[in-house]
């Protein structure tokens, strides 16, 4: 599945510089798609990655040298993927793309010095122009995350690389020094790699991991504290309930679970007797007009 995928954006690029129409946006090869996706996930050639959390996040955290660039880059990256549910694309340039429709250096802003906490800004917002799920490409998602307290801080985290950042609105929004020491934007493969760096410190398959378990990882936590199926879809900015693929049941939600299924009360024989005694057989067709 994704090598048709490579194939199609790379028709999609050959065309678009040609000054052709797009012919991948075609309803036929939207449908083209879906079958090939789901004959690969029937014959187990798509495998869905591993969710990562908070402590294999927190694990790699305490191995990275804050004083290089990079390092405060992914470490924020990590954590607003994390709780923003992004997917890659949101946040990084995919190679041989002819647009970046990530984040921008404009769709960020901190909370007013007035509201500073511990010299640090108490909320950013963040705005998403565009979302995958949105065929218009115009709704995109608006979010806005506080300082939370705890080890992980997303505020702290995009405050540390953002304070004294100058560039323009349209510029992406994350950027990496490269090996000549050039700024360039963050890149897919950026972000698979320290994904694969968060597993394998913390003894995973790097195979079962990469770019999309932020997005797992972060549906996963909020099934976990108890926020409601909408609450997530909406942060998660799902059009259906397909980000229930990704969530996996959890210890504080069913610690209990054995207990009361043992000392729950029950009335289950009542109704089906009840069911039993009032029902009443259809009367066969040829009887309906007696």
């Amino acid at each position: 599945y994704g090598s048709i995928c490579t194939y199609l954006t790379a028709i999609a690029n050959h065309h678009a510089q040609a000054g052709l129409p797009n012919p991948t946006t075609t309803i036929r090869v939207k449908r083209a798609k879906v079958a090939a996706k789901k004959f690969c996930k029937e014959n187990g050639r798509v495998r869905r990655k591993w969710p990562l959390s908070a402590v294999h996040i927190c694990k790699w955290k305490r191995t990275l040298d804050f004083s290089v660039f990079n390092c405060k880059v992914f470490y924020a990256v990590a954590l607003l993927a994390f709780c923003g549910l992004h997917r890659v694309s949101e946040l990084a340039y995919t190679t041989g793309a002819l647009e970046y429709r990530g984040l921008r250096r404009g769709n960020i802003m901190f909370s007013p010095a007035d509201e500073f906490v511990g010299g640090v800004p108490s909320w950013v917002a963040v705005n998403l122009e565009h979302a995958k799920a949105d065929t218009t490409w115009r709704y995109g998602g608006k979010a806005k995350y506080f300082q939370s307290g705890t080890e992980l801080c997303v505020v702290k985290a995009l405050w540390s690389i953002f304070e004294y950042d100058t560039r323009p609105a349209h510029a992406p929004l994350f950027v990496v020094h490269n090996r000549k020491n050039a700024l360039v934007p963050l890149a897919r493969h950026h972000v698979s790699h320290f994904v694969k760096q968060i597993a394998a410190i913390s003894g995973l398959p790097i195979s079962n991991f990469d770019t999309h378990s932020f997005r797992a990882g972060g549906a996963c936590a909020l099934w976990a504290a108890g926020y409601s199926a909408d609450t997530i879809r909406i942060l998660g900015r799902w059009a259906s309930n397909c980000w229930l693929i990704y969530v996996t049941q959890a210890d504080s939600r069913i610690k209990s679970l054995t207990r009361d299924m043992f000392t729950a009360v029950t009335t289950s024989v009542f109704y089906a007797r009840i069911h039993d005694m009032l029902r009443v057989d259809p009367l066969e067709p040829q009887t309906l007009g007696t």
